[in-house]
């Protein structure tokens, strides 16, 4: 059994570090339905991520102000270049793999965030009124 370098509480849920080496990172997502992470980018590496568990939406940003909308289940997987602006939306719990890339050999502190991660309350978490949210408080347009 393999346990966490390091454990991080986040506003929606945890992030634990399993192995990092040579521009290489592996981590576990455990998302809390209604969580949200910050909308943000990373400067010098690809991020792949891995639905395990759960469901979640991932908005990325490539060109322009109008971002993909992705829906991931379990099996599915998106990978996030570098420099691209996103964030995840958790609709059910969820356990996702993230898997960092960079071919500089360091991943480092290269992340500019735009806002930040939290919970929506329950009664915030229905799909009609959690987008007229996303496009208040997220910049997601629409």
């Amino acid at each position: 059994m393999t346990r966490p370098i390091s454990i991080t509480p986040k506003a929606w849920g945890e992030s634990h570090l399993m192995f990092k080496e040579d521009g290489v990172e592996l981590l576990s997502l455990y998302m809390t339905a209604g969580g949200y992470t910050s909308t943000h980018r990373h400067n010098s590496h690809l991020s792949t991520l891995y639905v395990v568990s759960g469901m979640l939406e991932v908005y990325v940003w490539d060109k322009g102000e109008h971002p993909a909308h992705h829906v991931l289940g379990v099996g599915d997987s998106l990978v996030i270049k570098p420099g691209q602006r996103h964030f995840l939306y958790c609709v059910h719990n969820a356990m996702i793999r993230e898997a960092y890339y960079s071919p500089w050999k360091h991943i480092g502190e290269d992340i500019v965030r735009d806002d930040k991660a939290g919970l929506l309350p329950e009664d915030q978490r229905g799909a009609l009124v959690r987008w007229e949210w996303m496009k208040a408080n997220k910049g997601v347009k629409g």
